[in-house]
């Protein structure tokens, strides 16, 4: 869960920050880094495919015709 006012992971950052007694004590900007730079690491996993097909899962196809359709309204 991300925290409305601040922008920040809640308790659950526990599973990416092993210390999150330190993260809390670092300034809001060194905590967004940190939790930016984790979040890299997690898109950039290359077996994200392996981990949905071991779950049974497909991966979504994404299709923005009908955002840019739409967008293209307010033109």
């Amino acid at each position: 869960m991300i925290n409305k006012n601040t922008g920040l992971p809640g308790e659950g950052i526990g599973w990416f920050i092993t210390d999150k007694a330190d993260f809390r004590k670092l300034p809001k900007k060194q905590q967004r880094l940190l939790v930016e730079a984790e979040l890299r690491k997690i898109f950039s996993y290359r077996k994200w495919l392996d981990v949905l097909r071991e779950f049974g899962l497909q991966p979504m196809e994404l299709s923005y015709s009908g955002v840019w359709a739409s967008a293209a309204n307010y033109i």
